[in-house]
């Protein structure tokens, strides 16, 4: 009888100790991962590395030396300290850097009201993909009212301690939130509404027109003299406050993380896509990638590279595969944590990088003549914008869609 005692209590302290180690599994960025390593943590980046093309084993939960490896190349390759371990600053290259921090909310440190951080970004992600951080709103790295607003909300459908802080418990729950968003046969919560309008308030200020106003929330001027009754002849004055509309814009659901999402251009990509906001472009063939900014267009997104080595990977890609910068090519667009499906060309046209922007010139880029100098990020050694097109835009001089552009655009979504 004794002996069976003894047996059972063994049993159930072994027991204790497996339900133990379970629940203590690291989450990935709460340690440095180191060559030996094992764990739930070392499986997750393994499988971060091979979504992004530097792993191509099985992961396995141990890092071995072909981690180590996918490791050291992954450093290499944004610039990092090779020392082939994954600390913080390379999970957070891996994670949020490349577009995919929305889907695992990595914990460094508690956050709280009031602290700043890419951390705090990539909390604000995960609560946008949740659906408790507006869509509308961009992520900052500032942990305010609206974001404490976002986790209260989340803390207490979650049915835990409400306190507005982001801890071990809270991080937990974000990710058994997210990984049911992700499980077989489940839908994304954000996807399942259509696209939708708010509207707040807006008081002029001095030097504000209806077209920098419409820039700076990124909707076109169009929709925001509609929506308030203005006309052309229309005058602002300071103090008055107006309506600005603000797009709701649910995320997709693609059929493989290699695709972006196919979001309309009209009602949704525009929205997204968002001016003056430094987003990635990867070239989906090659997974070639370089930073850019939108800086104008209506009818599709003209956009500029961000540096004179961004313009040099463009014109690299092309001068590589095609004999014409107009060629298109489909690319995927990374932007607060979305991947959008798209269409490049690389043509810089319509501007002059020695001269200002907005200015009248002569011979712009492209052979567009004289006229209204289209280029507005200076030094980057391109004169003018290139083209990106998504589903259902159209050119500027026709008024028509591309059918190469929304070719490639599919190909970038994953629809045959």
């Amino acid at each position: 009888m004794k002996k069976t005692i003894k047996i059972w209590a063994a049993v159930l302290i072994l027991s204790l100790f497996i339900s133990a180690t379970a629940q203590a599994a690291p989450l990935l960025g709460s340690r440095a991962l180191k060559y030996g390593m094992s764990g739930d943590d070392v499986k997750e980046l393994q499988a971060l590395l091979k979504r992004l093309g530097y792993f191509s084993a099985s992961t396995t939960g141990y890092f071995g030396d072909i981690t180590k490896q996918s490791v050291l190349n992954f450093q290499a390759a944004y610039g990092l300290t090779r020392d082939g371990s994954a600390g913080t600053e390379t999970i957070y290259k891996l994670k949020y850097e490349n577009g995919i921090a929305a889907d695992y909310y990595a914990y460094f440190r508690t956050l709280k009201k009031g602290m700043s951080g890419g951390d705090v970004q990539s909390l604000q992600e995960v609560l946008k993909r949740l659906g408790y951080f507006p869509q509308s709103t961009n992520t900052t790295q500032y942990f305010g009212s609206q974001t404490h607003a976002a986790v209260v909300a989340f803390q207490t459908s979650a049915g835990l301690v409400v306190d507005g802080s982001v801890g071990p418990a809270t991080s937990n729950a974000l990710n058994n939130a997210l990984a049911k968003l992700k499980s077989p046969g489940s839908q994304d919560i954000t996807s399942r509404s259509k696209p939708s309008v708010t509207y707040t308030s807006y008081t002029v200020k001095s030097g504000d027109t209806i077209w920098s106003i419409s820039n700076s929330f990124s909707i076109p001027q169009s929709e925001l003299m509609n929506v308030n009754g203005f006309t052309a002849s229309t005058v602002l004055y300071i103090g008055q406050t107006i309506k600005i509309p603000v797009h709701n814009v649910p995320v997709k659901q693609t059929p493989g993380p290699q695709y972006g999402e196919y979001l309309d251009w009209w009602t949704e990509a525009q929205y997204v896509l968002q001016f003056n906001v430094p987003f990635t472009v990867t070239d989906f063939y090659t997974g070639t990638s370089f930073k850019a900014v939108r800086t104008f267009g209506a009818n599709h997104a003209d956009c500029e590279p961000l540096t004179a080595a961004d313009t040099a990977a463009i014109r690299n890609l092309w001068n590589t595969y095609h004999t014409s910068y107009w060629t298109s090519r489909p690319v995927i667009i990374t932007i607060n944590g979305r991947r959008l499906a798209a269409s490049m060309s690389a043509m810089f046209h319509a501007g002059l990088d020695a001269y200002p922007n907005g200015a009248y010139v002569n011979n712009r880029s492209g052979d567009y003549g004289s006229g209204q100098n289209f280029d507005a990020i200076k030094g980057n050694n391109a004169d003018g914008h290139f083209d990106i097109h998504f589903a259902n835009s159209t050119t500027h001089n026709t008024g028509a869609v591309n059918s190469t552009h929304q070719a490639n655009v599919k190909i970038a979504a994953g629809i045959k």
